[in-house]
């Protein structure tokens, strides 16, 4: 996830909103996930204004890790910084006016990976998913963070694929082992040393056996 959280074959675009984090009206007729072009002629056809943020969701499939049951694919929303600029358009009736907005592709799904990282993410220095919040006194705008959901999201994946995840670690450091897990305990050897100091290897069988048979002799 951490590769390809804003990778735009793996995004469906839920929605755009402007800097307030407010839903607006940006999208094409019939696709939501298109943005309107940028252009002159009627506004109500052309890219809004303040175009600030993409509200994305992301759907993590845990079939790599071959699970012995069926995991469900994780569902995980959250917004992807869009960058501001600003050029001067001609409106419906012949009149200039100044547009800033996002002016990037109208489908970023169509994007290639290089190019959102090099037009979005580097301009707006991101380097992961953010989740918006009511911005606190004298600020301005949404606030975007960053940490939070990071660490909402590590949860979120570790809680549905631990028990896949350390099965796959098992069998990968003990691929002999993994038709029967317990028989990787007969491969356990302890050293001990006697009474006389004399060293000697023992099964974890063996020693279990040894140190049962040693406190059974002994009264309390």
């Amino acid at each position: 996830f951490t590769d390809n959280w804003c990778h735009p074959n793996r995004l469906e675009i839920l929605s755009f909103c402007n800097s307030n984090g407010v839903v607006i009206d940006a999208s094409i007729p019939g696709d939501i996930q298109v943005l309107r072009p940028i252009q002159d002629g009627p506004v109500a056809q052309c890219r809004p204004s303040n175009v600030a943020y993409a509200e994305v969701r992301h759907i993590i499939h845990f079939d790599i890790l071959e699970p012995n049951e069926p995991i469900s694919p994780l569902a995980l929303v959250f917004y992807i910084k869009l960058p501001q600029s600003t050029t001067v358009r001609v409106n419906g009736q012949g009149n200039n006016y100044q547009l800033t907005t996002f002016h990037g592709d109208a489908n970023l799904r169509e994007m290639e990976m290089e190019a959102i990282q090099a037009t979005i993410l580097d301009i707006t220095h991101q380097d992961g998913p953010y989740t918006l919040s009511t911005p606190g006194f004298a600020q301005q705008g949404t606030v975007a963070d960053s940490v939070e959901i990071s660490d909402r999201i590590k949860e979120q994946i570790l809680s549905k694929g631990k028990e896949a995840i350390c099965d796959a670690i098992f069998k990968s450091l003990c691929p002999s082992h993994s038709a029967n897990p317990h028989s990787i305990v007969e491969t356990i050897y302890q050293l001990v040393k006697d009474s006389n100091g004399n060293c000697e290897l023992l099964s974890i069988n063996q020693y279990d056996a040894k140190f049962h048979g040693s406190t059974a002799t002994m009264h309390f």
